[in-house]
C-alpha cells in the first residue's frame, strides 16, 4: 500500500450520513476505486469474504454489489445497514485520497490534483474552504518520488477528467515522468457519466458593452486599491504594483462596468484578464461581456481566459459553464518561522544565513533611487548567471522579461507601493529586494536578486526583511512558475500554506499545447 498521511478533514458524521460515497450508478463505473495488487491481497486478507476484483482496466475495484432499494450498485466492502466499510484501515490509496482525486486535464496530457465536488461536504462553504486549505499537505505528499514511482508503475490512479472536480494543482514531476515513459492514459468519461446537471453545452456569448477603456498610469493606483481593498486579495498577483510592474511588457487597459473594475491585457495581438473583476458582490453576470470583448480581439476564442482566481470567485455554476485549470499555487509562510530559523529542518537556511552574517562590511538599508545604477548592474549579474546555468525555453523566457519588472520596481516601486531593501558588502551592492503589502495579514515579497558569488546572501537578506515586517503574520512569495530549481529553493523554507490559483476559459484550448499555455499563462 501507498504509505502516505493524508488529512481526513471531513467530519465522520457527514461521511456516515453520506448516500454519495461507495455508491455508482454502473456495475462498471470508472468512479468506482482503483485497487492495486498489493492492495487486493490486503483487502482479501483483512475481510471475512474474499471479494471479486475486475482484472482489466479501466478499474481493478471490487465486483460492484446491486443496491437493494433505489437505482445503482455499491462496493461490496460497504455495509449498508452501519455505513461502515470492511477494509477501513486498510482502504485502498484511491479511497483515502477522496474527495481529493488525480485526473488528467481535458487533453489528457497533464495530471491535476482536484476536489470532487460531488462530495456532499463540499456544499458548505466553510468545509470547501478547509477542503482547500489542506490541499497543500496532499500536493506535498504528491511531489514525494515514492507516490511519484508508484503512481508512474499503476497509471490507472490517475483517473479521467471529470467536469465536476475543482482542479487545484498541476502535478509537474507526475506528469513528466508519465509522459517520458509513454503511461499517460488518455481515459475518455463514459457520454452519460455524469448526470445531466453536469452536462457542458456550449457557451454563447452575447454581445456585451466593456468601456471606455483607458490605459493603467500610475495615477490609477488609488482606484485599484479601493477594488482591491474590498476583496481583500489573497493571491500576490492581485495587488496594483505586481500588475502594473507588467506595464511595459504588457499593454493593460482597464475600464469600470456594472460596479466592477475590469483590467486587460494586450500581448503580442492577443487579450486575455491577469484578474477576475474586482468588486462587492456576484461577478457571474459580467463573465459573459467580458469574455466577449476578449473574443473580439483575440483570433481565436479558445485564448480569452481570465486568470489569478481564488476560490472563492468559482462558484458551482461555473464548473458547468466554463473550463478550470489550476494555475500554480503561491507559497505562504509564517513570519515568525523566517525570522527565527529554528529546529532541524531549518538547518541548511540557517547555516547559510550564518556564512553571510560572519562576513566583515555588511552595509543592509533601505532602498534609495540613488542605488538604481548599482542595482541595475547587479541584476545584469544576475541574469547572465541565471542564462548560462539553464536551457529551459521557459526559464529563459521569464529570465528574459523580468527585467522590465525588475527595472519599472528601480525606477517607480516607491510611487507605487514597494518596499525596498539593498545590501552592500565593502561598498558594491550584492542584493535588493522588493515588497509589497497584500492584506493586513500578508506581506508579498515579490523580487529578489542576489550575487551569487557570494554564499549565503540571499538567506541573509529574506530573513533580514522578514524581521522587519513585524505588522505581519504571513509572508508570500508568489509561486514558482512551474520550475523544478525555484520550486525546491521555495520548499526549502516550509511554508505554513499553498494559495491555489484558476485560470478561467470559456472552451478548453485545445490548438495550445501544454508547454504553450504554461508560458501564456505566466507574466508575473
Amino acid at each position: 500500500m501507498l504509505g502516505i498521511e493524508i488529512p481526513q478533514p471531513i467530519p465522520n458524521k457527514i461521511c456516515l450520513a453520506c448516500d454519495v460515497c461507495c455508491h455508482f450508478p454502473e456495475r462498471d463505473s470508472f468512479l468506482s476505486p482503483f485497487f492495486t495488487d498489493e492492495e487486493i491481497e490486503w483487502a482479501n486478507s483483512v475481510s471475512k469474504q474474499e471479494a471479486q476484483f475486475r482484472p482489466a482496466p479501466p478499474s481493478r475495484g471490487g465486483q460492484l454489489v446491486p443496491i437493494q432499494e433505489g437505482i445503482g450498485y455499491r462496493c461490496p466492502f460497504f455495509d449498508p445497514e452501519t455505513h461502515f466499510c470492511a477494509i477501513y484501515d486498510n482502504r485502498p490509496f484511491d479511497c483515502r485520497l477522496y474527495p481529493y482525486l488525480l485526473t488528467l486535464d481535458p487533453s489528457s496530457s497533464g495530471v491535476w490534483l482536484g476536489i470532487d465536488t460531488k462530495c456532499p461536504a463540499t456544499d458548505d462553504p466553510d468545509m470547501l474552504e478547509n477542503l482547500i486549505s489542506q490541499a497543500g499537505q496532499i500536493w506535498e505528499s504528491a511531489m514525494c518520488p515514492d507516490l511519484i514511482e508508484s503512481v508512474a508503475k499503476t497509471p490507472h490512479l490517475v483517473g479521467p477528467h471529470q467536469p465536476d472536480v475543482l482542479p487545484l494543482f498541476r502535478l509537474e514531476e507526475l506528469t513528466g515522468l508519465l509522459l517520458s515513459s509513454k503511461r499517460l492514459i488518455p481515459w475518455r468519461a463514459p457520454v452519460n457519466a455524469f448526470p445531466e446537471s453536469l452536462s457542458r453545452e456550449k457557451a454563447t456569448t452575447p454581445k456585451g458593452q466593456i468601456g471606455p477603456i483607458r490605459p493603467l498610469r500610475i495615477n490609477d493606483r488609488a482606484i485599484v486599491e479601493r477594488y482591491l481593498k474590498k476583496k481583500k486579495p489573497s493571491l500576490a498577483a492581485q495587488s496594483f504594483a505586481l500588475q502594473f510592474m507588467a506595464a511595459d511588457l504588457l499593454s493593460l487597459v482597464w475600464c469600470e462596468t456594472e460596479g466592477f473594475f475590469c483590467l486587460f491585457a494586450f500581448d503580442n495581438g492577443t487579450v486575455y484578464m491577469p484578474l477576475p473583476p474586482l468588486g462587492t458582490g456576484d461577478f457571474r453576470s459580467l463573465l459573459p461581456h467580458c469574455f466577449g470583448f476578449m473574443d473580439r480581439h483575440n483570433r481565436d476564442s479558445e485564448i480569452s481566459r481570465i486568470q489569478n482566481l481564488t476560490f472563492r470567485d468559482i462558484h458551482r455554476d461555473i464548473l458547468v459553464e466554463f473550463h478550470i485549470r489550476p494555475g500554480y499555487p503561491e507559497y505562504v509562510y509564517r513570519r515568525k518561522d523566517l525570522v527565527e530559523l529554528s529546529g532541524r529542518k531549518f538547518h541548511g537556511r540557517r547555516s547559510e544565513w550564518h556564512a553571510f552574517a560572519r562576513t566583515s562590511g555588511i552595509e543592509y538599508r533601505p532602498y534609495k533611487r540613488s542605488d538604481e545604477k548599482e542595482a541595475v548592474k547587479l541584476f545584469d549579474r544576475w541574469q547572465a548567471h541565471g542564462m548560462r546555468k539553464t536551457r529551459d525555453p521557459m526559464a529563459r523566457k521569464l529570465l528574459k522579461d523580468s527585467r522590465f519588472y525588475h527595472l519599472r520596481a528601480l525606477e517607480k516601486g516607491e510611487l507605487i507601493g514597494l518596499t525596498g531593501r539593498v545590501i552592500y558588502l565593502r561598498g558594491r551592492m550584492v542584493g535588493y529586494t522588493f515588497g509589497v503589502p497584500l492584506n493586513e495579514e500578508t506581506f508579498v515579497v515579490a523580487l529578489e536578486v542576489t550575487d551569487p558569488k557570494h554564499r549565503g546572501v540571499s538567506a541573509y537578506i529574506f530573513r533580514e526583511f522578514s524581521c522587519e515586517l513585524e505588522g505581519f503574520r504571513y509572508i508570500n512569495v508568489m509561486d514558482d512558475s512551474g520550475l523544478p530549481g525555484l520550486r525546491r529553493l521555495k520548499r526549502s523554507y516550509h511554508p505554513c500554506h499553498l494559495e491555489p490559483s484558476f485560470v478561467l476559459y470559456r472552451g478548453w484550448p485545445r490548438n495550445l499545447s501544454q508547454r504553450t499555455q504554461r508560458l501564456g499563462e505566466k507574466h508575473l
